[in-house]
């Protein structure tokens, strides 16, 4: 048997892991990171479990504050 018949098609393997076989240490880390403890009923943003949301607010909010000058502006020189 040659070495290319003994692995399996490009097209069909798979990053999940097969079921009855027994997880690795990667596999068990990634499990026990996804565990997450629920967050309580309350609407609001969990300001600790979204480090880059301050960071990202503030680049949405300065996006914005150029395309409302560039839209002021154009109209201005186009009229």
């Amino acid at each position: 048997m040659t070495a290319a018949a003994a692995e399996p098609p490009l097209g069909t393997t798979s990053f999940l892991p097969r079921k009855g076989r027994v997880a690795g240490r990667a596999e068990r880390q990634r499990q026990q990171m996804a565990h997450l403890v629920p967050l309580d009923d309350s609407p609001a943003v969990p300001t600790d479990r979204t480090p880059y949301l301050w960071l990202d607010l503030r680049r949405v909010i300065g996006v914005s504050a150029v395309m409302i000058v560039m839209v002021i502006l154009g109209a201005i020189f186009i009229h």
